[in-house]
């Protein structure tokens, strides 16, 4: 007691000081929650229902607080984490004793991996699930591990596979039958409700993960993809409110991009796909009932050797099974080179340590162990290898009226599925594409019309232009979505929730020039850029909503400006009415995520700055700290406090270096050109056809009549075989 006690400790301790990271991920996952959205129905997500909708109800409850719902996510994982190792020494316990039951238990504790990666991922609820399927097993409560196997599948789909080797375990086909009922009825219960609402939000659940590409494995590397998994770069969160299968129809596939993957080797993906079948099958006619632990292991590292992808979390559910299935130093050394080979995986998305060859090198290491796995866990069952002798059923015994309730409830649920498949093939999901050009004026909103909406359909939108732009969504004379602040690129989506008159408004904030502009005030603030003769005017005023400052940023791209003995930056800054906290003059280099910033001192006349080799950042920083390397832009960043304003005016911005000087653009146009795409996808909204609700009944009675009608017909046969 006293060691478990200690380790929930340390865990506790760990969780509290290590730094917020992928739980800001997770928290935007249920960002659309926030607005009334319903997941599985109005936007579709990554996970089976249980491996998402968990951590849902913290979401809420933290009022979408970053560090309350990460406090939140740890807990849980940490509950989950605990139950799963006290589950692998009871199994041990049960299986090899108490030696091996605490070297199994410690292996999981002392794992770095584990311990860093389960406080932002779902895997510890899948691994507690699949083991709580094992304990059951052991005790031959067949239905009861049925539960856990599907509870399981529906937290992430690997455990699914456990059904496999508890059938082999269990001796009787009654038994085999209750194992198989349990998992249905949690999978069907699951899903039921997010199928019945919206098939085709739901299936894009599935149909994403199986559509893209291959990740961080052997056949990732082969097929040239050096990437992660991930492909929020390309396709933001929102697109998840249009179903899958209609995106599929709007992005073409790529090598480049890994939600819509372009096999580099086309028959790849059809290769992984038979061999993955082939392992599974392997494994089934290889294990044996008694050796249940190695009969898993070896069904769940077959199909991962096959998989397409393979994150470092995964091996908070993987390593688990070795540390079951195997003894004494092969137990203790494939743990470790599963435990080295995460770590390195990981340290390949750590800033500044990405490295093709380090990735190559951590997922050779991976393969292999997998490799050596299978290869210790076959030859294990060949040494024992024995002829199958299936359990018998006396089919004289089995009365005729279950076998006309299993038929008749077949036909029952064959054709009320046929109906329903029928009915929502007939239902036309489509993307009408709408795509131009407006003319916009600097200040001077101009509309643009929606036409035809109906009610759910999801429109997305991409706005993009030279000059910065709010954009904002008018319904029948009422904003009901708008930027925070100005952006060149605007992209979202939103839901038709009436048949009301919709308007795009697009107002160009600031003027089109060859600098960037960065508005950083977050939607407290406004900003103004006016050009006077040769010089730029930067008006910013904080509204004092959020208690913190606003920033406007200009920023300048140089090219072949190295820093020298001789490099200098001037120009001429004039403060002319209000309070500026700050203005700086900043360089930023590349190949680094470092920015110098120098302050410049206020003046009510033009005054001269520039940053010499005598210059000192606002922070400390020697111009020693920048000598030799390459500048990458150079800015003017105004910065005022929590609701006071300013006008600050600049000119004369130069770069000067080894006798060269380089006058920066401070030109500015008040017109410019917005292009636009406009994608409405005309999405499913639940029917008010009685006939269809009728028909998912009858699919649902009939396949639960039919199961319980093989159980009924099994268990009457296999008694009546135990009499004779």
């Amino acid at each position: 007691m006293k060691i478990w006690l200690l380790y929930i400790a340390i865990l506790a301790l760990f969780y509290a000081i290590l730094p917020v990271t992928y739980e800001l991920s997770w928290l935007e996952f249920f960002d659309p929650v926030r607005n009334g959205y319903l997941p599985y129905i109005d936007f579709h997500v990554g996970y089976p229902p249980i491996g998402f909708l968990t951590y849902m109800p913290f979401a809420l409850l933290s009022n979408f607080d970053l560090m309350t719902f990460a406090a939140f996510m740890r807990i849980v994982n940490a509950f989950f984490l605990i139950m799963s190792v006290w589950l692998i020494y009871i199994i041990a316990y049960k299986v090899r004793g108490r030696r091996d039951a605490f070297l199994s238990a410690f292996i999981i504790i002392f794992s770095f991996s584990t311990l860093s990666y389960n406080r932002h991922s779902n895997e510890s609820i899948a691994l507690f699930f699949a083991l709580l399927g094992i304990y059951f097993l052991l005790n031959k409560k067949a239905f009861s591990a049925g539960l856990a196997v599907g509870l399981g599948a529906m937290t992430k789909i690997l455990p699914g596979l456990l059904i496999l080797p508890a059938i082999k375990r269990l001796d009787r086909t009654r038994e085999r039958v209750l194992l198989i009922g349990g998992a249905y009825i949690v999978i069907l219960f699951l899903n039921l409700p997010f199928i019945i609402f919206n098939p085709f939000m739901w299936w894009g659940t599935y149909s994403y993960n199986g559509a893209r590409g291959p990740w961080e494995t052997m056949w990732a590397l082969m097929d040239g993809w050096y990437s992660h998994g991930g492909g929020e770069a390309l396709h933001p969160y929102f697109e998840a409110f249009i179903p899958y299968t209609q995106l599929t129809t709007l992005f073409k596939p790529s090598p480049n991009d890994h939600a819509y993957y372009a096999w580099n080797i086309p028959w790849l993906p059809t290769l992984l796909f038979v061999l993955g079948v082939a392992s599974v099958l392997l494994s089934y006619f290889l294990i044996n009932k008694r050796d249940l632990l190695e009969g898993v292991a070896l069904t769940l590292f077959l199909f991962t050797f096959f998989s397409k992808g393979y994150s470092p979390g995964f091996t908070i559910f993987m390593l688990p099974f070795i540390a079951l299935a195997l003894e004494g130093i092969k137990k203790v050394t494939l743990c470790a080179m599963l435990e080295t080979a995460t770590i390195l995986q990981s340290m390949v998305w750590l800033p500044g340590f990405y490295s093709q060859s380090l990735l190559a090198i951590a997922v050779i290491l991976r393969t292999i162990t997998f490799a050596l796995i299978i290869a210790v866990l076959v030859m294990h069952f060949l040494k024992t290898l024995k002829a199958i002798k299936l359990p018998s059923i006396k089919l004289s015994a089995i009365r005729t009226k279950f076998v006309a309730f299993f038929t008749i409830s077949i036909i029952v649920a064959a054709l009320s599925g046929y109906y329903i498949q029928n009915y929502f093939r007939q239902i036309p999901l489509t993307i009408e594409t709408r795509k131009g050009t407006l003319a916009t004026k600097l200040y001077n909103p101009v509309f643009l019309p929606l036409q035809n909406l109906t009610y759910n359909d999801r429109v997305m939108f991409n706005f993009t232009s030279a000059g910065l732009n709010n954009v904002s969504v008018i319904r029948n004379n009422e904003k009901m979505w708008a930027t925070k602040t100005p952006k060149y690129n605007v992209r979202d989506t939103f839901i038709c929730r009436d048949q009301g008159d919709y308007n795009f408004s697009i107002n160009m904030a600031y003027p089109s020039s060859n600098f960037s502009i960065s508005d950083e005030t977050n939607g407290d603030g406004t900003g103004r850029i006016e050009q006077i003769d040769n010089a730029l005017n930067v008006t910013l005023i904080d509204l004092g909503k959020d208690s913190d400052h606003s920033i406007l940023r200009l920023s300048w791209k140089v090219a072949n400006v190295s820093v020298t003995d001789t490099f200098k930056v001037k120009v001429s800054v004039q403060n002319f009415s209000g309070q500026i906290n700050k203005t700086l003059l900043g360089l930023s280099f590349f190949g680094s995520a470092d920015f110098y910033e120098y302050v410049l001192p206020p003046s009510k006349d033009w005054n001269k700055f520039e940053i010499n080799s005598s210059s000192i950042t606002f922070d400390g920083c020697p111009f020693s700290y920048i000598q030799g390397r390459e500048v990458e832009t150079i800015s003017m960043a105004f910065i005022v406090n929590n609701g006071d304003k300013a006008c600050v005016g600049f000119r004369d911005l130069e770069v000067w270096n080894e006798g060269k000087v380089e006058s920066l653009d401070l030109k500015t146009e008040k017109t410019s050109q917005t292009s636009y795409e406009i994608y409405i996808a005309n999405a499913y909204s639940p029917t008010n056809e009685p006939l269809i609700y009728i028909a998912f009944s009858l699919c649902v009675a009939g396949t639960i009549i039919a199961w319980l009608s093989i159980y009924k017909a099994v268990d009457k046969g296999e008694g009546s075989s135990r009499s004779q």
